[in-house]
């Protein structure tokens, strides 16, 4: 009963919290909402840091329509109205039905994250629990402030720092109308945010779950969305890459060696797919890389298919085959005379995983002119991705890569086969070029050219609406 009422009031504070995130972008978080108990137990504040969690944005397939590694296909209206502007880069005059980007959900997180911090062991020395929460909400927070700074800024890069960004959101104090900080101003509050994370955070890794079968399998099992030491180790060697500090990504990659995770072999044929919260290579299962409803919508490109090369098993089991030539993403799709049946896809959550730790190593190598260390990570990979026949080609092919470019070209085209549709090539494609992309749409092709200003999206209309110093 007690558990009972602690969520109860949990949950009434964050629906007054919820209440205030449409206008949340002029002032933080009404500390002592009229009628609202204060969280002041553990178990109250670890009910509220859940619902920021369960509230946490679902945008990466949204971000998967604007990438060279999709065909949409909107067989339905409603379908075309929300989703189509995605496709074809349409940001500044989108459908009246366009569904928008999360951007409050993201400031529900750190104004959440923010009064927790200001309450947990307010009156005195945090119990360990309690100690373990607010490492998670300093996580979170910097994580939250991560994915805006990298959906809604220019690309991190030497003559970007100094642009407007994103508003930080740090505090609880009341009527402030935030303002944008620039892009260093943002990474520097994340990474500030890690440390004090990593002086908090008591957890090594969440177990795996027990509860199985039910649409919210994830959020109840076990706590794998949870932060935890090993998740702050895989958020820190992204950081680093991002801001291209390449000795950084090397520094989080030896110590996540040392950790349990395993690469799943793919020529198991029992495996767990990588991106399942369950799999061996799941370090955080926080984000839900797919969605029920683009399942339909979403097939993979061309190119992504002919990227594979003979042997590779990723193309045989990251997509399913319907009719030849005709290939949709897998997510446990059951096949029933050339049609697929879509089932629930809560269970393929996965912020950081081993396979996306080892490409950012072996980008960090090359990026350091060790090419011989690079290319034995990519070959590691490969003998849990290719089949033991044609694993010598693909050995050899990458042994006979030539230079740094040559590498680092190879290593993009292997994060676009190994992270398909996980919602992370939109921002591999940002810091890495920005290469032109088509997309054809009912017979008219629409074309993002390089470097294009719609690399990085606007603010939804109405957080401006709510705030005009954005």
């Amino acid at each position: 009963m007690a558990r009972n009422t602690a969520f109860h009031r949990a949950g009434l504070l964050c629906l007054a919290l919820l209440l205030l995130v449409p206008t949340s972008c002029k002032k933080f978080l009404d500390i002592t909402p009229t009628g609202m108990v204060i969280p002041s137990a553990t178990e109250e504040y670890r009910a509220l840091l859940t619902t920021a969690y369960s509230q946490w944005p679902q945008d990466l397939p949204k971000l998967i329509m604007r990438t060279d590694e999709v065909e949409c296909v909107f067989a339905q209206a409603i379908d075309r109205d929300a989703y189509a502007d995605y496709y074809i880069w349409q940001d500044q005059s989108r459908n009246a039905s366009a569904v928008y980007t999360d951007w409050q959900k993201y400031y529900f997180a750190i104004y959440t994250a923010n009064y927790l911090i200001s309450y947990v062991g307010a009156t005195g020395t945090p119990s360990l629990d309690d100690r373990q929460i607010l490492g998670e909400c300093y996580a979170l927070r910097a994580y939250a402030h991560f994915a805006l700074a990298n959906i809604y800024a220019p690309a991190y890069s030497s003559t970007t720092l100094n642009e407007p960004a994103v508003p930080i959101a740090s505090t609880t104090e009341m009527g402030v109308y935030l303002t944008k900080s620039t892009l260093k101003e943002v990474y520097d509050q994340v990474k500030a945010d890690l440390a004090l994370a990593k002086e908090y955070m008591l957890v090594d890794a969440w177990a795996p779950g027990r509860n199985t079968g039910a649409s919210s399998e994830v959020k109840n099992s076990e706590y794998m969305y949870r932060f935890s030491k090993d998740a702050l180790l895989a958020f820190e060697q992204r950081v680093a890459a991002y801001t291209q500090d390449w000795e950084g990504v090397l520094r989080c990659w030896q110590q996540l060696q040392a950790r349990p995770y395993k690469l799943v072999n793919l020529n198991d044929a029992s495996a767990q797919l990588p991106c399942h919260y369950c799999s061996t290579e799941n370090i955080l299962a926080l984000d839900q890389v797919f969605q029920s409803e683009f399942v339909p919508i979403l097939r993979p490109s061309k190119l992504l298919l002919a990227s594979y090369p003979e042997g590779d098993l990723r193309k045989s089991r990251y997509f399913v085959e319907i009719t030849p030539g005709d290939y949709r993403i897998n997510r446990g799709q059951k096949i029933d005379h050339g049609q697929a049946t879509y089932p629930t896809v809560d269970a393929y959550c996965c912020s950081f995983r081993l396979a996306d730790a080892l490409l950012l190593a072996a980008e960090a190598d090359a990026q350091l002119d060790r090419l011989s260390e690079a290319k034995a990570l990519l070959i590691q990979l490969a003998k849990c991705r290719v089949k033991p026949g044609a694993l010598a080609a693909v050995t050899d092919a990458i042994n006979a890569l030539p230079d740094r470019p040559a590498v680092l070209a190879y290593l993009l085209q292997e994060r676009l086969r190994e992270l398909p549709m996980e919602g992370w090539r939109w921002f591999d494609l940002r810091r890495c070029g920005q290469p032109s992309i088509v997309h054809t749409l009912e017979g008219t092709d629409y074309t993002l050219a390089q470097g294009d200003s719609r690399y990085t999206l606007p603010i939804p209309p109405e957080a401006k609406a709510a705030n005009s110093n954005l």
